[in-house]
């Protein structure tokens, strides 16, 4: 998924500050693909959308249960994917469909 991802962002990258969103949206689409495969426990895809003033990738999976960030204890070893995500400045959001959901992360861009 991840080379997957570099190289549907490589116009991205192109642009000034772009390999920096690009590495930030990667980690974001990565925590949500993990938690795809920890709790969803079913098949997913990746699609990216790119526009003049916006990037999103979306993770869709075959469960219906949202996404619910919670307070992970110190020494636990999972569990901070949507903090990280959240703290990484890039926006976060789920949506329930007839399929199960989607959820999705996004960064604003110039260039």
């Amino acid at each position: 998924m991840r080379r997957f991802l570099r190289d549907a962002l490589a116009r991205v990258g192109s642009a000034p500050g772009g390999d920096d969103l690009v590495d930030l949206l990667i980690m974001g689409a990565n925590e949500l693909a993990t938690n795809a495969v920890i709790h969803a426990r079913t098949d997913f895809t990746v699609a990216v959308l790119i526009e003049p003033d916006r990037v999103r990738i979306d993770v869709s999976d075959a469960n219906t249960r949202m996404p619910q960030p919670c307070l992970t204890p110190v020494y636990a070893t999972s569990g901070r994917g949507l903090a990280l995500v959240d703290a990484s400045g890039l926006r976060w959001g789920a949506e329930r469909h007839a399929a199960g959901k989607t959820v999705w992360v996004q960064a604003h861009r110039s260039g």
